[in-house]
């Protein structure tokens, strides 16, 4: 889980999550090598439908990682 708020990713772990990140405190790479130990074995949930954290979604995500999008994806989002 990435979020900001504390108790969002206390929330996370509660429910299942096995690594969390606090988004103000750790860059995409530092949270991509935070999960290298399961870059093989991710299933990542973006839920929050903001052009920046779909993009983060992917960044993060490692080489066979199932990414899914809870809801629509942004208008502004780009991909290249």
């Amino acid at each position: 889980a990435v979020a900001i708020p504390p108790q969002q990713l206390e929330l996370a772990k509660a429910r299942g999550a096995t690594h969390t990140s606090h988004r103000r405190e750790m860059t995409a790479g530092d949270i991509q090598t935070a999960l290298s130990d399961i870059q093989f074995d991710q299933l990542v949930l973006e839920t929050a439908g903001t052009p920046q954290t779909v993009s983060l979604a992917i960044e993060i995500a490692g080489p066979r990682a199932q990414l899914a999008r809870v809801g629509a994806v942004p208008r502004a989002l780009t991909q290249t």
